[in-house]
């Protein structure tokens, strides 16, 4: 389901872009961004042809952040029809026939095929689909694309290991390494509250409000400068409507920034790329 910490990570960067996994059917580009939210739906403008399309939050199986890049994991896979999004579904038996290659066909064939394929999208989708072009050649009747080929391939492999190389050779940070004397700060978890913290660290020094653009939960630091920490706190849904109860989600190093500690969310994410955002609010 997608979360109000995952929407807090959407609301987050810094155009609110994102990406389906997999691609919704019916859309020539796969490039969304975030519009609003209930407690049910999430709304989405499609950046090709300017649709705004409400999901069902349930849809969302879970979300990764990859060097800035957002992607939206479904349950199963989607379609828009009727201005609406559905599961793809097949029935019991039912084989997906093979589209023929257009040189097999001829070109009358051929245009109907295509005529077909985009009959059965919505209308920005038909505007958006390509006209028929002319038959691909095939490999043995054209043997310089083979080699054409095969000379990319071999390119786009060089380019992977240099890459790698570079991305190797890199010097890198570590935030687990920090010279932060305090064992207390790492046994802090995302189950522990306010009164939890400051029972297993003491009261802090002062507290700071923190924002983030878009999002209706609360957090807060609670700042530990004799020990050259600040321990953040972010709001989650309470229960038996006793409103917002603020939870452990990391700590920052306030000298340099760096992130000390975070949690581990659903399917693997964590909190760093948010206790990046309220550590350049702390320098401030």
């Amino acid at each position: 389901m997608l979360t109000d910490a995952a929407i807090a990570a959407l609301t987050a960067s810094e155009d609110g872009l994102f990406t389906f996994f997999p691609p919704v059917r019916g859309f020539a580009e796969n490039r969304w961004k975030y519009q609003e939210a209930t407690r049910i739906e999430f709304s989405a403008v499609n950046q090709a042809g300017g649709e705004q399309v409400w999901f069902p939050r349930s849809a969302v199986a879970y979300i990764t952040v990859e060097e800035g890049a957002i992607t939206l994991a479904f349950r199963k896979e989607m379609e828009y029809s009727n201005g609406a999004v559905w599961p793809v579904r097949r029935q019991v038996g039912e084989a997906e026939e093979p589209e023929p290659e257009p040189e097999a066909m001829g070109t009358e064939a051929a245009g109907a095929a295509v005529a077909r394929a985009k009959a059965g999208l919505p209308a920005a989708a038909r505007a958006r689909a390509p006209a028929l072009s002319r038959p691909r050649p095939r490999w043995n009747q054209e043997p310089v694309f083979l080699v054409l080929a095969v000379a990319g391939s071999a390119a786009l492999a060089l380019v992977l290991v240099l890459v790698a190389a570079h991305a190797w050779l890199q010097p890198r940070q570590r935030t687990d390494s920090t010279p932060i004397d305090d064992p207390n700060l790492f046994t802090l978890t995302r189950e522990d509250n306010y009164y939890d913290v400051v029972r297993k660290l003491g009261p802090p020094e002062s507290e700071r409000a923190l924002s983030l653009a878009g999002s209706t939960l609360s957090q807060r630091a609670l700042i530990y400068r004799g020990r050259n920490y600040a321990v953040v706190l972010l709001g989650v849904e309470g229960q038996r409507n006793y409103g917002q109860e603020q939870r452990y989600i990391g700590a920052i190093r306030l000298s340099d920034g760096a992130v000390v500690g975070s949690v581990r969310m659903a399917h693997d994410s964590t909190t760093d790329s948010l206790l990046k955002i309220f550590a350049r609010q702390l320098k401030e």
